[in-house]
């Protein structure tokens, strides 16, 4: 933390690119609940800052900030403890590395495949721990998934204007938004609570309590699973339990929590859910310009003083306990169309160009390349081409 508020940190060198938004999110969430804590605004604070205010978040136990505790009643990083010994029990083997720990265990169009990590560090595990935590869907009878997206099928998206792809500078510049977003979260619009729960993993889960949205700081950072680290034949493993019931009591709430990364759909008024086609061209023009459509996410806004900018979009878009694939989006923001974005008196023309040309393209996918693919692929039969053939409709796709 002192390091990126020192703009020293470039990347983190074992981070694979589906956890980099995720780690991102969560350091940002945590560099703002400190600096709440520790009565600060700037982000750039030394590291005698962050020891204290972070041990004063933990009430001066070590233990929630450490990879392995053989106390299972103690907490450890991302790994609530139980209440008891006997639930200690419920705990078995999980995941011997931490690719097959992490939120794209059962993906299938992936090129990163699972269980790869045997030689991991433990620094695989904590970003394991992380995407799996704060980023997952419901997997299946007993691994529940996140409160901040829109039911088990639901995603996550980070969506945002980035001003650097250096990732100290990246926090410094989102950490201080995220801090004053909090302030929002605070009115009677919400149910937080200014002395809530921060960092779930510290307080005891038995799988089946629930914890209440007003108990909880508006920056929390959430644990989905009820997982336990420890140390086999000199390397790390994972242990899992089952969860009966999600960690927050929040379903009616459709995911829209507050997240500053995460739009509304306004038709459901749940947090958006990426399909498995990912950032279609149609879903990010809408994201950027339809404000019928979409509530724009916090993050999203344009500051006057911003160099040059970028509209950024990822995420691992989810199924009914599956990934449909990690998807990611990034478009350059010229100075003219900044304005128009930031609400100048050329928004609503580029709104109705971007739509015009989007209109073009469907009709030209649609009505006239996707009509001549299928006459090619069937031999060109008399007639209209039957586009209704299920092997023809394989390879149309194809191409």
């Amino acid at each position: 933390l002192a390091a990126l508020g020192r703009r020293e940190v470039a990347s983190l060198s074992r981070l694979q690119r589906h956890q980099l938004d995720p780690i991102h999110m969560f350091l940002c969430y945590l560099g703002a609940i400190a600096l709440n804590h520790g009565n600060r605004v700037d982000p750039a604070q030394p590291e005698s800052f962050w020891h204290e205010v972070l041990e004063g978040l933990t009430e001066g136990n070590h233990a929630p900030w450490c990879l392995l505790v053989d106390d299972s009643k103690q907490p450890a990083f991302m790994q609530p403890p139980v209440r008891t010994d006997e639930m200690a029990k419920e705990f078995s083997p999980k995941a011997d590395t931490p690719d097959d720990l992490d939120v794209l265990q059962t993906a299938k169009n992936h090129d990163v495949k699972t269980a790869r990590m045997v030689h991991s560090a433990p620094e695989d595990w904590l970003y394991a721990l992380i995407s799996l935590q704060t980023m997952t869907g419901f997997m299946g009878a007993g691994n529940q998934g996140i409160a901040r997206m829109n039911g088990g099928s639901g995603s996550r998206p980070c969506v945002g204007i980035i001003t650097s792809l250096v990732m100290g500078e990246r926090w410094m510049r989102d950490t201080p938004r995220v801090l004053a977003h909090r302030d929002s979260l605070l009115t009677p619009d919400w149910p937080y609570s200014d002395s809530g729960l921060s960092l779930l993993w510290c307080a005891p889960w038995d799988g089946s309590t629930q914890l209440a949205v007003d108990s909880l700081d508006p920056l929390f950072s959430e644990v989905a699973r009820r997982v336990r680290l420890v140390e086999e034949n000199h390397s790390i493993a994972a242990l899992g339990a089952g969860c009966k019931k999600t960690r927050i009591a929040a379903k009616d709430l459709k995911g829209n929590l507050g997240d500053p990364w995460t739009p509304i759909t306004k038709k459901t008024g749940g947090a958006l859910t990426v399909p498995a086609a990912g950032f279609t061209p149609s879903l990010l023009r809408d994201l950027l310009l339809d404000e019928t459509r979409y509530q724009p996410a916090a993050m999203q806004t344009l500051e006057p003083g911003d160099p040059s900018v970028w509209f950024s979009a990822s995420v691992i878009a989810g199924g009914q306990g599956k990934t449909d694939g990690y998807h990611e989006a990034m478009i350059p923001v010229g100075r003219r169309p900044r304005f128009a974005l930031a609400g100048g008196p050329d928004r609503d023309r580029l709104t109705r160009l971007s739509k015009w040309a989007l209109d073009q393209a469907g009709t030209a996918q649609y009505r006239v390349l996707k009509p001549a693919l299928f006459m090619l692929i069937e031999g060109g039969p008399e007639g209209f081409p039957d586009t209704n053939k299920t092997e023809a409709g394989h390879w149309v796709s194809h191409f």
